[in-house]
């Protein structure tokens, strides 16, 4: 799909690029690994991760992040928990051309795949207990890395690029309860 996009100079990346289950570091160690020669436009962060925790990993550096998580979400009160500032003129053709000026997202700690746990009852683990216990949870749950660990085992980055400011906000939703 990739190469596709990549042919017809459609914008294309990676979507909730580090979620534990179907992301593209669920399944593979680097862009290069999972992409070849080809560079995503921008990679999605997904709600459990920030600008800060994606660029440990070097090869991000050049890439736009944008933050979208929930923009695929049929469920109003998901909505909104995540959005970018653009800057640039306001048309398909000229999207490309667009800047991001900050990104706003759920701080990651909230995130739901933040910390490595289990998938049945919640329990948070070190990925060194987890592995102990083979990836299952006495409860007889499947453990499931987390992003955090999961970026932290990938972290390569020595110095940092100037990055648009991300902002940790509060979901519209409970701010209106």
């Amino acid at each position: 799909m990739a190469e596709l996009a990549e042919k017809h100079g459609a914008l294309w990346g990676p979507a909730h690029a580090f979620t534990p289950y179907f992301s593209i570091y669920a399944h593979h160690d680097s862009l290069e690994e999972c992409y070849g020669g080809l560079r995503p436009r921008f990679i999605e962060l997904g709600l459990s991760a920030d600008t800060q925790l994606a660029d440990l990993i070097s090869s991000h550096h050049p890439i736009p992040y944008l933050s979208n998580s929930d923009a695929h979400s049929s469920s109003p009160h998901r909505l909104g928990r995540e959005f970018q500032r653009l800057e640039g003129r306001p048309s398909f053709r000229e999207l490309k051309k667009f800047r991001v000026v900050f990104n706003a997202g759920l701080d990651p700690r909230e995130g739901k795949y933040h910390l490595t746990a289990c998938n049945r009852c919640y329990r948070k683990y070190a990925v060194e207990e987890a592995k102990r216990l083979g990836w299952r949870c006495p409860c007889g749950g499947r453990i499931k890395k987390g992003v955090k660990d999961r970026i932290l085992e990938l972290a390569n980055a020595s110095s940092f690029p100037r990055r648009p400011p991300y902002h940790h906000v509060i979901p519209l939703l409970e701010l209106i309860e």
